[in-house]
């Protein structure tokens, strides 16, 4: 979802946080929130402190 440019200004973005930060989502069973928890999964992903609730 993210291309690896974006991903890599996120990342240095996300390096700046110094405690966890909760990402919360509503979800349904709709695509658009399979593309918000796929895109609150490669967030994750790119740094310990961010988590997806």
């Amino acid at each position: 979802m993210l291309d690896a440019n974006l991903k890599g200004q996120l990342q240095q973005y996300l390096q700046r946080l110094a405690q966890p930060v909760e990402l919360a989502a509503a979800q349904d069973d709709s695509d658009r929130s399979r593309e918000m928890l796929e895109l609150l999964g490669e967030i994750t992903a790119l740094s310990p402190l961010p988590a997806a609730a």
